[in-house]
């Protein structure tokens, strides 16, 4: 996953996604609301595409909050998004 450099941010209304990558290589997602950071999740074995897609999924309501603190500070991608 070299090619993606960050962080990339995915906002809509008060939520905002943002995908940041640790000095591992591992790519994590920090979830805000109204400009607070309630949660981060990290990705250690899942494509860009699929952390842009959990990104997407929250901004636009799929991946809720709860599930979103269901799963986060995890070392491993949520199972269902």
């Amino acid at each position: 996953m070299p090619f993606m450099r960050g962080p990339y941010y995915y906002t809509n209304g008060n939520k905002t996604a943002t995908i940041k990558e640790t000095k591992d290589g591992v790519y994590y997602i920090e979830f805000s609301e109204d400009n607070k950071v309630f949660a981060e999740i990290h990705y250690p074995e899942k494509s860009t595409s699929y952390v842009e897609d959990a990104a997407f999924n929250y901004i636009s309501g799929v991946f809720e909050r709860q599930e979103v603190l269901r799963h986060a500070n995890k070392t491993k991608e949520p199972e269902v998004i």
